[in-house]
């Protein structure tokens, strides 16, 4: 059974009212185990550099991009959902102005 004190729903708009632009483009919205979820709305180019230490879904909430990962090129949507594998190199960009993601984090830690 849940904790009450769990929330039921993630709001978009909430999420979206978290980032504070260059300095801020994401935000944990939920941790639980080896559950993370962020909310990512980066300033008009995707700024990350390094790779991640745990498996990692995007889920594009709004505008469209271009994903890298590796070698693999993929134009991405509203509503597409994404994989990227611990210690994969990725980035995004073509960003569209109102492009925003959730990532969700997950599974133990692994060596980059």
């Amino acid at each position: 059974m849940a904790d009450p004190g769990e929330p039921l729903k993630f709001d978009l708009w909430d999420a979206m009212d978290m980032i504070g632009g260059v300095d801020r483009p994401f935000d944990v919205v939920f941790e639980r185990g080896d559950l993370t979820l962020e909310f990512y709305k980066p300033p008009g180019a995707d700024l990350q550099e390094s790779t991640h230490t745990r498996d990692e879904l995007y889920v594009v909430a709004r505008g469209s991009a271009r994903l890298h990962r590796g070698d693999e090129i993929a134009d991405v949507e509203a509503g597409d959902a994404l994989f990227v594998p611990a210690g994969a190199t990725h980035r995004f960009d073509r960003l569209s102005e109102n492009f925003a993601t959730w990532v969700v984090f997950f599974g133990p830690e692994k060596a980059r």
